[in-house]
C-alpha cells in the first residue's frame, strides 16, 4: 500500500508543475475525475431516461448565447497563447518546461488553466444534443473526444506549464 501511496504522490504532487498547486481543479485529479464522473453518468443514465417522458425542447436561445461566448472565448484564449510564446519565443524543436516564475510563461500558464475552463463548458453540447432528442450527434466518438481533450489540456497544465526554454543548458548550467 505504501508503494501506490509513493507512486501516487510521486506523479500528482512531486512531477506537478509547483505554480498550479493551488489553483482551482488542479490540487488534485480527484475534482476532475468527479466532474468526469458526473458528465458520464449524466449523459449516459440520467439524461437519456429523463427525455424518454419528455418532448424535444427548444434551445436555440440557450444555444446561440453559448456559441457566441464559446467564439468569444476561445478567441481570447487563442490570442492569449498565440502571444504568450508561439509568436515570440518558441519554435517547433524540441523544448523543455519552464517552470520559473518568467512572466511570459505565467501568462502561457494562465491561458492553459482557461482552456480547461472552456474544456468544461463545451461538456454543455452533449446536454444539449440530448435535451433535443438528437442522441445520434452525442456519439461515442463526439463523448471520448470532450473527456480526452479535458484530460489532456488538464495535464499539459499540471506537468508541462508555460512557456519552454529553448535550450537544455540554459536550464541546466550552473551560472
Amino acid at each position: 500500500m505504501d508503494m501506490i501511496a509513493n507512486a501516487y504522490n510521486t506523479v500528482f504532487y512531486k512531477r506537478a508543475d509547483p505554480r498550479v498547486s493551488e489553483w482551482p481543479l488542479m490540487t488534485s485529479p480527484w475534482p476532475l475525475v468527479f466532474i468526469i464522473a458526473s458528465y458520464l453518468t449524466l449523459i449516459k443514465l440520467i439524461l437519456p431516461v429523463y427525455m424518454r417522458k419528455h418532448a424535444p425542447y427548444e434551445l436555440k436561445t440557450i444555444i446561440k448565447w453559448y456559441n457566441i461566448v464559446q467564439i468569444v472565448a476561445n478567441a481570447i484564449v487563442t490570442w492569449g497563447i498565440m502571444t504568450s510564446g508561439w509568436t515570440t519565443t518558441y519554435h517547433f524543436g524540441c523544448m523543455l518546461p519552464d517552470y520559473s516564475m518568467n512572466p511570459e510563461a505565467l501568462r502561457m500558464l494562465r491561458y492553459m488553466w482557461w482552456t480547461i475552463i472552456l474544456k468544461l463548458m463545451e461538456l454543455l453540447e452533449t446536454v444539449f444534443f440530448l435535451l433535443r432528442k438528437k442522441e445520434r450527434q452525442a456519439s461515442f466518438l463526439h463523448i471520448y473526444h470532450h473527456v480526452s481533450t479535458l484530460v489532456i489540456i488538464w495535464s499539459a497544465t499540471k506537468y508541462v506549464g508555460g512557456k519552454t526554454i529553448n535550450n537544455f543548458r540554459d536550464r541546466f548550467t550552473v551560472k
